[in-house]
């Protein structure tokens, strides 16, 4: 182990009208410098040079060393010096989430995600902690930055063995520190370098092939155009997606059946898209494919409300997830992925880079897992139900 002294570059101090107290600022530079240029172990300049090199005092040089120590980045020894800690055991896997988990139209699929990768991760000897950020779904899209400041900290202090990064915008700025810490790091956006995506391609190619199946030749479709641009590497858009889908089955595009401006995390935004497309002309619909299952849950209430007959006005196909338990008021089609095989995926992924092996794929598009399709007894049962209800 090395044991000579460690002599830090130079760095100035932040301007003076910085609030901070001296201490803490002393203790910010060191931070970063240990963190970018040290090792394990190093010995670091002794507090005489210390408190020369910052021009302070050593009450101010100790007391900044004893904030490091409280942060577990160095250790001091007495007689002996201050030494960088050895912060192998200390590091853990981050789950990182920066949108309010506690929104109450959260996804079933993030929350299970989420759970999934902790239980992989500690199942496996790791420890692993959730990070939560104070993003509002739908409506901070365009927030600068992350929110969660504890998770840039404890990047920063080097805490960090590996990042899984849940429905969290990428920024370049803090994908760049991780970098420069040599903290992987898996997404499910399709601006991360490695990344593990949903394939909504097929989900709207076999939700719209079913519809098709089932004769109907005026279907329209609900969705998100945002989704983090093209879907796949080909650069197809989810609007090229939807005019190719319907083309294959030889289907119209008509504009007014189709809708994905409003973010499906808005209070009402399946009840108010819904609503457009049956009002969009004298010509109804008679096949919806939903592609997000928050904004088909509005979606339903305006069905019911329109008072429409599922499936005899309309046949409806919908995305869902495995382990929701939704309740669906009439009979629908749905294309059910798995959120914790998704979040297996990413944690494989993120596993193999953490051990410094090569991944045979950086960019994954996973299938949805199975259609699930209501046989005519299940379909009369419900339909029973819903009229029972009045609908």
């Amino acid at each position: 182990m090395n044991r000579e002294p460690l002599n830090l570059s130079p760095l100035n101090l932040k301007p003076p009208l910085e609030r901070r107290p001296l201490h803490q600022q002393i203790a910010s530079l060191l931070r970063e410098e240990i963190v970018s240029n040290c090792k394990e172990g190093q010995k670091l300049e002794s507090e005489s040079a210390l408190a020369k090199r910052f021009s302070v005092s050593f009450l101010t040089i100790r007391e900044a060393l004893r904030t490091l120590a409280q942060d577990g980045l160095v250790v001091r020894r007495h007689g002996s010096g201050t030494y960088v800690a050895d912060r192998s055991a200390q590091r853990h896997v981050a789950v990182l989430i920066d949108f309010d988990v506690s929104d109450p139209r959260t996804s079933y699929s993030y929350l299970a995600e989420i759970q999934q990768a902790r239980h992989f991760f500690e199942s496996r000897g790791f420890k692993a902690k959730l990070y939560v950020g104070r993003r509002q779904l739908g409506v901070d899209q365009k927030v600068d930055g992350l929110t969660c400041q504890e998770f840039l900290k404890e990047a920063q202090d080097g805490r960090l063995a590996g990042v899984m990064a849940v429905a969290t915008p990428f920024d370049a700025r803090w994908v760049d520190l991780l970098r420069s810490n040599r903290i992987p790091v898996v997404g499910d956006g399709e601006e991360y370098p490695v990344r593990v995506r949903w394939d909504c391609l097929k989900l709207v190619r076999d939700g719209v092939a079913c519809l098709a199946k089932r004769n109907c030749r005026r279907v329209a479709v609900m969705g998100w155009k945002g989704w983090g641009g093209p879907l796949r590497n080909d650069g197809m858009t989810w609007i090229d997606v939807v005019k190719t889908a319907l083309q294959e089955q030889g289907l119209p595009f008509y504009e007014g059946w189709i809708r994905s401006d409003t973010h499906p995390n808005l209070n009402g935004a399946g009840w108010e898209e819904f609503r457009e497309i049956w009002r969009a002309g004298d010509e109804k619909p008679d096949g919806l494919l939903a592609c997000d299952d928050i904004l088909f849950a509005d979606a339903a209430m305006a069905i019911m409300d329109l008072g429409i007959k599922v499936p005899s006005q309309l046949v409806v196909a919908t995305h869902a997830n495995k382990g929701a338990g939704t309740f669906y008021p009439f009979p629908v089609i749905r294309l059910e992925q798995d959120p914790e095989a998704y979040a297996v995926k990413m944690c494989e992924m993120l596993l193999a880079l953490m051990k410094n092996e090569e991944l045979s794929e950086k960019q994954v598009y996973l299938p949805f897992q199975r259609l699930i399709e209501l046989d005519a007894q299940a379909l009369t049962a419900c339909a029973a139900g819903t009229q029972a209800l009045g609908h």
